[in-house]
């Protein structure tokens, strides 16, 4: 336990030093990831997890959350030696923090405008909705009637978002061995489902086991809505398990993760129901998806742009005919999110693969009236290529 407090200490005193370069005296976090990031704890309430530099600085200690009352002693229990203080917000639906500001950011309401002798704030935008920018520029700025706050946007507001993201996109050891056990859930859920993957079953049945297995394997939840797509439902990309029942001969995606202690993993392999004969249209369509992604994960190495990767599956797709109906990007990162914001790799994304990152690669096919067919997996970009961390049997039809 202790040693997990070190790697939280650790990655809020990188944020300190992300601070200290870019003259940025305060940093406010309200979304309920930075809490897992940075503290290891899970909120489901409105909290505000605030560092400065007068705190740390004053106080000795490393910032200040505050959370409503109701959160007050479980988050005391989840931190415990962390340095961290912990306040209880006056008025859950409506804070009332303004003399607290102070003894948090070391000065009362940032006042807009004046520069603030240097004391620039970051938030991050990215995981704002009107609410939660409304709260807090409503409590920690000063804002008169007529103020376009937006003018202030980027000089006395920063967005910490490119920071942050950076910071998380290259996993430490811990997070990748959470990964790594996510996937082994996820791995380990998917060989049930292919034993319950019969005629008359529905979709949304083959979801429920998945699910049920996942969890029973100690998975906190599945990582999103659990994907299975059969016959026609297959042409979409993200189709919602539903009450279709799934017949011999079909196709079918099943693209399936879990979340363990708040790290996802996302695997998806492209199956076909019953004993054969099958259809040679679909065989070759599942066929030459699964070399596109095999042929990708050959090619990633550190230091790679990510669209070359994608580039990679997308050419022999088009060698096949088939490329017009590759319409999404080759993968994503993932992580505390299954949709993190960096890395990207798409036929647009310039940015370099790094060793320690974790993406997927998902070439997909989508032909109306003939069938979809996606082959997933998570993969972890090592010193001088990648390992893969599903390890999912991948279906070939003759």
């Amino acid at each position: 336990m202790v040693d997990q407090y070190k790697i939280f200490e650790y990655r809020i005193e990188k944020i300190y030093r992300i601070m200290e370069e870019n003259q940025i005296f305060g940093v406010i976090f309200n979304d309920s990831i930075s809490l897992r990031y940075f503290l290891g704890i899970h909120i489901e309430s409105e909290s505000y997890l605030i560092f400065s530099q007068y705190f740390r600085d004053n106080y000795k200690k490393l910032g200040i959350l505050l959370v409503p009352q109701l959160e007050a002693e479980k988050a005391k229990k989840d931190i415990e030696i962390l340095p961290i203080e912990i306040r209880i917000m006056k008025n859950r639906n409506n804070l009332k923090i303004d003399d607290e500001i102070i003894d948090i950011l070391g000065f009362n309401k940032i006042t807009l405008g004046s520069s603030n002798g240097g004391f620039r704030i970051g938030i991050l935008y990215s995981y704002l909705n009107l609410n939660s920018f409304k709260k807090i520029f409503s409590n920690f700025f000063s804002i008169s009637n007529n103020m376009n706050i937006f003018k202030y946007l980027d000089s006395d507001i920063i967005d910490f978002s490119q920071y942050f993201f950076e910071l998380r996109s290259i996993k430490e050891s811990d997070e990748i061995e959470k990964i790594r056990i996510a996937a082994k859930i996820t791995d380990d859920a998917f060989k049930v489902a292919v034993e319950n993957l019969k005629d008359g079953i529905t979709e949304i049945e083959l979801a429920a086991i998945i699910e049920y297995e996942m969890r029973k394997r100690g998975a906190e939840k599945p990582a999103f809505n659990t994907i299975i797509a059969s016959g026609p439902n297959s042409w979409f990309p993200h189709a919602n398990a539903t009450n279709r029942v799934i017949k011999n001969g079909e196709i079918v995606t099943i693209d399936i993760g879990a979340q363990y202690n708040g790290y996802c993993s996302d695997m998806t392999r492209t199956l076909l129901v019953g004993p054969p004969p099958y259809k040679k249209d679909l065989c070759n369509l599942i066929n030459k998806v699964n070399i596109s992604q095999q042929k990708a994960i050959i090619s990633i190495k550190p230091k790679i742009r990510c669209k070359d990767i994608d580039h990679v599956a997308r050419q022999y797709l088009d060698s096949e005919g088939l490329g017009k109906y590759f319409i999404h990007g080759l993968g994503h990162s993932v992580g505390l999110e299954i949709h993190e914001y960096k890395p990207i790799l798409s036929n647009e994304a310039d940015c370099i693969l790094k060793e320690g990152m974790v993406v997927t690669i998902e070439p997909g096919v989508y032909i109306p009236n003939l069938g979809g067919a996606r082959t997933e997996d998570l993969v972890l970009i090592t010193n001088n290529g990648c390992e893969k961390l599903s390890n999912s049997e991948i279906f070939w039809y003759n």
